[in-house]
């Protein structure tokens, strides 16, 4: 519950889909009041006996929307004429109109349809669970009445009730059954508060508290002025409707005055057509024996025209059959130009072939003149070396001549002619190592050249 009252003065979404439906309805002078009333005590639940259309319900819903509120809306209804007032309404239907507008405009709001009787709905709901109640079901005094004592146990102990129709205003012929029980409850209940216009509306408090609060902070003038403006405007439509009806009126009779003139013409028209159609009929019947002598010229060209047809296919099967040999020469010449192309690729890869065995060769050559070279310059050094030993041995020769001269007299010069056999040793080793160097690299190349040559052939 809110600090203060609030007062809404804005525009009702669900007008858009029949503002004549919702906007100049029964309870329309209530909506304001039933819009503040929900944004002023933000109830957990409300339930609506007699939901109907959606006069009272969208008002309530806009709310909840406007403000987010987690209100719980149970429309409860059959949706279908339960007594005199409302059966000319039902010549429509109203159900879907009511869920239509609920699921395109109140999404967010959670109003929820219990299409059953009063009494089913009332098993749904445990004692003392609901907040606000509106009864504005049937108007006939037992069920008002019925529905009251069935659905007060449901109610919180500082609940409120509404009820609609409690103006003793008369409806065909006589006041409703709900302004006489409403009567009644204000005797029985210190807590009422009650708005004539539209109808009547009646608010139960259950709570004194709440009776008090409610009094303290709301002015229930304001909203007779609001209806009387409503009001205001609607007799402003209804006398531009008025109007607008008169003018329609003027014309419907000119279109009679229309009517009653081209009827004339037509009896005229119609004479002169039962003429028109007894030459036309003559006429037919000429034209019926015109119509058969060319049935048969066409029959003649239709069997012309089939042997022809006949013909066409024969020359058509023909030239699909020169297409086709066309198509296959084209294929072949196509698949000569191909082997023209491949041999072309042959001899353009024996011709690099041949040119890398003639490098190779060449290589091969290069190769050969180098080794032959090198070889000259082992075999120039083996010369130097067997020289070099040949003198070496000469020189050997005289040392030991010498040796064998001095050996009685110089026994210190055997360790001098050993170190000089030493070294003649040392020189042969190295003598060794080089033709063996000498082999190795001519194995090398022996190797090296067979690789070319192995080489060569697989490229072949």
């Amino acid at each position: 519950m809110k600090d203060r009252w609030e007062y809404y003065n804005g525009d009702f979404t669900a007008d858009q889909y029949n503002d004549t439906l919702l906007k100049y309805s029964p309870w329309s002078g209530h909506r304001r009041f039933g819009y503040d009333l929900i944004s002023y005590y933000e109830p957990e639940n409300l339930v609506e006996l007699g939901s109907h259309y959606g006069g009272s319900m969208f008002a309530f819903a806009q709310s909840v929307k406007d403000y987010g509120l987690r209100t719980k809306c149970y429309a409860v209804d059959l949706w279908e004429a339960s007594d005199i007032y409302t059966s000319h309404d039902y010549e429509r239907d109203i159900f879907a109109f009511f869920k239509n507008v609920r699921e395109k405009e109140f999404r967010e709001a959670d109003i929820r349809m219990m299409r059953t009787s009063f009494d089913k709905a009332a098993d749904e709901f445990d004692e003392s669970s609901i907040e606000i109640l509106h009864i504005d079901g049937s108007h006939e005094y037992g069920d008002v009445k019925h529905d009251f004592k069935k659905w007060m146990p449901k109610m919180k102990k500082d609940g409120i009730i509404l009820f609609h129709d409690i103006s003793n205003q008369k409806v065909l012929g006589k006041i409703m059954g709900s302004c006489i029980f409403w009567k009644e409850l204000k005797e029985r209940y210190p807590y009422t508060v009650e708005m004539r216009h539209s109808w009547g509306l009646g608010l139960l408090f259950l709570s004194g508290t709440k009776y008090r609060d409610f009094m303290d902070k709301v002015n229930l003038d304001h909203y007779l002025q609001m209806s009387i403006y409503d009001e205001n405007v609607a007799k402003d439509r209804i006398r531009t409707d008025y109007f607008r009806l008169a003018d329609a009126n003027k014309w419907i009779a000119s279109l009679r005055q229309d009517k009653m003139l081209a009827d004339q013409d037509n009896g005229r028209l119609l004479q002169e057509l039962e003429t028109v159609k007894r030459r036309y009929e003559e006429t037919d019947r000429q034209k019926d024996a015109y119509a058969e002598e060319l049935k048969n010229i066409i029959s003649q060209y239709e069997q012309t025209a089939k042997a022809k047809d006949v013909y066409a296919g024969e020359l058509e099967e023909t030239i699909r059959e020169y297409g086709r040999t066309v198509e296959a020469k084209d294929a072949y010449a196509g698949e000569l130009e191909e082997t023209i192309r491949e041999y072309g690729r042959t001899v353009e890869a024996k011709d690099a072939y041949a040119g890398e065995l003639e490098e190779t060769i060449k290589e091969y050559g290069r190769t050969v003149e180098a080794k032959d070279v090198y070889a000259g310059e082992l075999e120039e050094t083996i010369r130097e070396y067997e020289q070099t030993v040949q003198g070496k041995d000469i020189y050997a020769g005289q040392l030991q001549e010498a040796v064998k001269a001095y050996e009685q007299t110089v026994a210190g010069k055997d360790s001098y002619i050993e170190e000089l056999q030493q070294t003649i040793k040392a020189y042969q080793q190295e003598i060794d190592k080089i033709k063996e160097a000498y082999e190795h690299t001519i194995q090398g190349k022996d190797a090296y050249i067979e690789e070319l040559e192995t080489a060569g052939k697989n490229r072949r």
